[in-house]
């Protein structure tokens, strides 16, 4: 009886952790959401915000498609690095809410069996498992591709929830530092162009190395 009640405790306090920090998640979003809507209704100067929101969807999908780097460095020479960041926490927490599920459905077609049983990709999941909470946050905060960890997370089962307050967790600061160095350093748009062109012809050159060895396997 004993057991059975440490059993039925155990699952309950897990339970209210997984309600609470779903619920910590949406309230987080859900006020920044709010603080943009009324930011750019009574604050029309604030209107380019939005240009900052839209972009952050194709730089944080699933494969970035464009560098998100720059355009933070460049509204952080407009805004306050505060201002950016919440703005780009909000459209990073939804794009990697729209991943996480995209890749567990694109994930449970058949012809992929034959990807997941293979032993890199298990052995990537396996060690991902061991410490999965913390290789998230490390791996949001860093300037590493971040896409084989939104895969492995969604792959593996991880929870959603855990998923994007890691997201959270590491976005944050890394957002915060590059608004900030944008507002106190100032760099000429020009540079700012350049440095855009440089990762974005690194981001093509990693596309065509996936695809070549896509091509060998």
């Amino acid at each position: 009886m004993k057991y059975l009640e440490y059993v039925v405790n155990g699952m309950r306090k897990r339970v209210r952790w997984s309600r609470t920090l779903w619920l910590v998640i949406i309230s987080v979003t859900a006020i920044l959401g709010v603080t943009l809507w009324i930011t750019l209704y009574f604050y029309p100067q604030y209107n380019e915000l939005w240009v900052l929101f839209l972009y952050t969807i194709p730089a944080e999908f699933l494969i970035a498609i464009v560098p998100q780097e720059p355009m933070v460095i460049y509204f952080g020479k407009l805004y306050h690095p505060f201002t950016v960041t919440w703005v780009t926490l909000i459209g990073t927490v939804l794009t990697e809410y729209l991943n996480y599920m995209l890749v567990t459905i694109f994930f449970k077609i058949p012809r992929l069996d034959d990807l997941k049983k293979r032993k890199t990709f298990q052995k990537a999941i396996h060690y991902f498992l061991l410490v999965p909470f913390v290789s998230l946050v490390i791996a949001a905060i860093t300037p590493v591709p971040f896409y084989p960890f939104r895969i492995i997370a969604a792959v593996s089962r991880y929870s959603v929830k855990k998923y994007l307050l890691a997201i959270i967790l590491g976005r944050t600061p890394r957002f915060y530092t590059l608004a900030y160095f944008g507002h106190i350093v100032v760099l000429p748009n020009k540079i700012i162009a350049l440095l855009f062109v440089f990762l974005f012809t690194l981001i093509v050159i990693s596309w065509f190395r996936q695809e070549t060895k896509n091509k060998k396997l």
